[in-house]
């Protein structure tokens, strides 16, 4: 009986086995597995609500534009504004056209043009989270090599949110003494809005691509 006795207070004081501390090991590596997989999906799942109800804001304020104006803002492709660069065809800098539209900014100034309406407020630039703001001021040059400031709209990832004229919309042109109409070239025949997504990544020129999957907005699903 002393023996036996002896024996557990030996093996006691050796502490925990290998096979005991790889056990513990692997469970500690699966839990922070799974805290970091769970913090992941809700910080995904925060940004995707967060860009939703920007989108749907947007269109709230594009359909108000259009029922004042009968017509959905098209930037720069016509000469009537010769303050930015951004053209609604869904490239990169394309939501300055919504910002202008939907903020009365058309100077790009920070600020409402006088005797403008508003249609959405918060794309105020002063009034934008320091942190991760919707809104943001870029610099570039036009196409006669003039810096220019943008305001552009950018999703919770950081990438610029793109716009498009709709398939069925014209777009007034003048070449030379001529005028002409030229149509938009969006998927849907109002207008196109959306985010990249996660992944930060879009195909403009193919609906089905699978970069396309997580992109959040109004494009059609095929």
């Amino acid at each position: 009986m002393k023996n036996h006795s002896a024996y557990r207070r030996l093996r006691e004081a050796k502490g925990f086995t290998l096979m005991e501390i790889l056990v513990v090991m692997v469970i500690i590596v699966v839990l922070a597995t799974l805290t970091i997989s769970i913090y992941t999906w809700l910080e995904t799942r925060k940004n995707e609500q967060a860009t939703e109800s920007i989108v749907r804001k947007i269109e709230m304020g594009l359909e108000s534009y259009h029922s004042d104006h009968d017509r959905y803002p098209y930037g720069t492709e016509a000469p009537f504004n010769n303050h930015g660069v951004a053209v609604a065809n869904g490239e990169e800098y394309s939501s300055n056209v919504v910002y202008m539209a939907l903020f009365g900014d058309h100077k790009n100034e920070g600020v409402p043009s006088r005797d403008t309406t508003i249609y959405n407020d918060e794309l105020n630039p002063s009034t934008q989270p320091k942190s991760n703001p919707t809104v943001r001021e870029v610099h570039v040059k036009s196409k006669d090599g003039r810096p220019v400031t943008l305001y552009i709209l950018a999703d919770p990832w950081g990438s610029p949110y793109r716009y498009r004229l709709g398939s069925e919309q014209s777009i007034p042109t003048r070449t030379d003494r001529a005028r002409n109409l030229k149509m938009g070239n969006g998927l849907n025949p109002d207008y196109d809005f959306w985010s990249f997504g996660k992944d930060g990544d879009s195909d403009l020129k193919d609906p089905h691509a699978p970069e396309n999957e997580d992109d959040i907005g109004n494009l059609p699903k095929f």
